[in-house]
Parts: structure tokens; C-alpha cells; sequence
């Protein structure tokens, strides 16, 4: 990595840069938050690297798929009724968020815009579709409010 790309990497302002995960929206159950949490993160070095942007792209797809496959999963595990529902959901976000990163990557003039899309995004789901399933948890006496 070049010293200009290192710095590139490190011109967030602070750990959590320019886009964050406010407290409010935290589910507090088997690995969610971490997971949310490093999406906000690759897109903040998305926003903060623009030599590194289809790296980071290429990133945030594979980690959604894999934070949405680990999501199901949890879901699966504790008989969420509405996992059905919460499956497509997921497959819209991921084809919207894939549509937003094609984009980017062919046009980088807009990537602050592209880039407050895919965490309006993520934002979205977490609105729409984790925080029932925190409800849900929270019926179960699995996590405390």
C-alpha cells in the first residue's frame, strides 16, 4: 500500500467515521451488533479511501450476504415466525445495495451519494426488519430492553 493509499485509509474523523450506528438501533444478540457495526465500518473506508473503493465495494456485498445468511440463521434458530417475511426483505436490500455499488463503480462522482443510499439502506433493514425480531427476542426473555 502506498502512503498515499494508507493515507487514505486513515482519514476518517475517528474510529467510527462518518457514518455510524446509533445506539438506539442495537439488537444486543448473538453477534448482530458487531456485524451492523462492520458494515457501517467498510462503508466508512469506502467513504474515506476513494483509491480503494472496488475493494471495499466487493467487500460490503460479500459481508452483507454473509451478515444476512448468519442473520436467517439466528432467526431460524429461535423460530422467528416472520423469518419468511425477513428473507425477502433481505434479498431487496441486497439487490438494491448491489445496484447502488454497480453504479458506484463505474461512476465515481457520485460514491457520497451512493454511499448515503447503502447506509440509508442498512439503516432501513434495521428499522424495518431487525428491531421486530428484537421485540420478538425480548418476548422470548432472551434480551432484556
Amino acid at each position: 500500500m502506498s502512503d498515499e493509499d494508507a493515507r487514505d485509509e486513515n482519514s476518517s474523523s475517528g474510529p467510527r467515521g462518518r457514518f455510524f450506528l446509533p445506539p438506539s438501533l442495537s439488537i444486543s444478540f448473538n453477534r448482530i451488533d458487531e456485524q451492523h457495526q462492520a458494515l457501517i465500518d467498510i462503508i466508512n473506508l469506502a467513504a474515506t479511501a476513494p483509491k480503494r473503493l472496488d475493494v471495499h465495494l466487493r467487500e460490503l456485498n460479500a459481508s452483507l450476504s454473509e451478515h444476512f445468511a448468519h442473520e436467517e440463521g439466528v432467526m431460524e434458530a429461535e423460530g422467528y415466525p416472520q423469518l419468511t417475511e425477513h428473507k425477502i426483505h433481505h434479498s431487496h436490500i441486497l439487490r438494491r445495495v448491489q445496484a447502488i455499488t454497480d453504479g458506484l463503480a463505474k461512476d465515481g462522482k457520485s460514491t457520497r451519494d451512493g454511499l448515503e443510499n447503502i447506509f440509508t439502506s442498512l439503516i432501513d433493514d434495521i428499522l424495518r426488519a431487525d428491531l421486530p425480531f428484537k421485540s420478538f427476542l425480548q418476548g422470548k426473555g432472551l434480551i432484556v430492553s
